[in-house]
């Protein structure tokens, strides 16, 4: 029962005394008359949502940050009687982040055997594994003294990747002209110019070498590939250190830094590099070396279920990698905290000419380019042997990603849905 419901049920209740007090009829005429109204409501509102289905038509199964995740559900009555006011509620729970909220939607009007198709959109999700379920389905009566509620068995689950973001471009895998510092080349083969394969085109290959037959059969551009030619790498290792997250906006600069790492990963791998990834969780995860959209997409899966659960800092995590890396490589670091033993591992990757970069992504509270206080001078003790430590500090609100990718794909190709609304939270 609503509150006017109360309220009308209470009127009732007040009208039989008087009409007990009285003793007159027409106390008991508008007694019964309003009990009677508060009797056809109620069995109205068991009527409202008699022969009402809800399904999931589609959803993504992907997504990013900052993007609204369109939702397909079909509603359909196949009552004999016109449903009103049918408010869907579903309850979003963020796995990753432990978090969890109520979205609802309005129908105001569903006739007796009409199908709608409507497209609901999830707006500013979160990065994490999204699970879309606990839906519930409200009407009432046309008097609205009643509500009924019934569960819908809908379920879905959703993983939202961290955003892209755009960074200074010292901050890229030697992005830089020159700049070795974050990348080595490596060779592919023994040859100089002898042909090896071919393989597609990415943002950044040379035009000169696109493979024309294989372009006009294919209708993609594919490039060629040379044995000898030079290959961009780089090890990426992601922080996931437990207590870097302790510290006040420690959460908010640990997100931070997983867009860090994405948009880092797809600086290179857009430029034909090959990547190799770490992170520091408690369960390890590691991707093999690997090039191309396929190898972010596996990056942004794990950077979408990583928690700040690691065990160890992040000294602690390159001792232990020391002897996995390959040497005279390069290790790219992503981290919100820069701890105190940091030093004595790049000393330790220096003797193994292992060099070492490192983006920091302190919290916003703290101005990055500070010169003083303890992170500052492990920054100054790491510049001191060679390391390259690039501050970056990200601008809040978070912005929408820029669109491009295999990931992204499937939102150009949405289809326009018709009376596409937005849930409120």
């Amino acid at each position: 029962m609503t509150t006017t419901g109360k309220v009308f049920a209470f009127a009732t209740a007040a009208l039989y005394l008087i009409a007990v007090v009285n003793d007159r009829e027409l106390s008991y005429l508008m007694c019964w008359a309003t009990l009677s109204v508060l009797i056809a409501s109620a069995l109205l509102s068991r009527l409202s949502l008699s022969g009402v289905e809800v399904t999931l038509q589609d959803c993504p199964s992907r997504g990013f940050e900052g993007r609204s995740v369109p939702v397909a559900l079909r509603f359909r009555n196949r009552g004999s009687l016109n449903k009103t006011n049918l408010v869907l509620r579903l309850s979003v729970a963020n796995e990753t982040q432990g978090s969890a909220a109520d979205t609802q939607w309005h129908l105001p009007c569903l006739e007796a055997g009409e199908e709608v198709d409507e497209v609901l959109l999830l707006r500013d999700l979160r990065r994490g594994v999204v699970s879309i379920g606990s839906a519930r389905l409200t009407a009432g009566d046309p008097l609205g003294l009643f509500r009924c509620r019934r569960p819908v068995p809908l379920s879905h689950q959703l993983v939202v990747y961290p955003r892209r973001v755009a960074l200074p471009e010292a901050a890229l895998f030697g992005a830089g002209r020159g700049d070795r510092s974050a990348v080595r080349e490596s060779p592919t083969g023994s040859g100089d110019s002898e042909f090896h394969a071919v393989r597609q085109f990415v943002d950044g290959d040379d035009l000169r070498r696109v493979h024309w037959p294989t372009t006009a059969r294919t209708g993609r551009l594919a490039i060629k590939e040379f044995e000898g030619a030079a290959r961009l790498e780089a090890v990426l290792l992601v922080d996931l250190w437990r207590e870097q997250t302790d510290r006040p906006g420690g959460l908010e600069a640990f997100e931070d830094s997983l867009r860090v790492a994405a948009s880092l990963a797809q600086g290179l791998l857009k430029r034909g590099g090959v990547l190799r990834v770490h992170l520091s969780s408690d369960r390890a995860v590691h991707l093999p070396p690997d090039r191309g959209e396929r190898q972010l997409v596996r990056l942004l899966e794990a950077l979408a279920r990583a928690r700040a659960d690691g065990p160890l800092p992040l000294d602690r995590v390159l001792l232990d990698l020391l002897r996995t890396l390959p040497q005279a490589g390069v290790v790219a670091c992503v981290s919100s905290a820069l701890p105190a033993g940091l030093p004595r591992a790049a000393t330790a990757l220096r003797a193994r000419q292992v060099g070492l970069s490192v983006a920091h992504v302190p919290p916003a509270a703290q101005d990055p380019t500070q010169s003083s206080g303890p992170e500052a001078e492990i920054t100054r003790a790491l510049r001191g042997l060679g390391v390259t430590v690039q501050p970056v500090g990200l601008e809040h609100p978070s912005l929408p990603t820029d669109g491009d990718g295999a990931a992204e794909s499937a939102w150009d190709a949405w289809p326009a849905r018709r009376a596409a609304r937005s849930l409120t939270t």
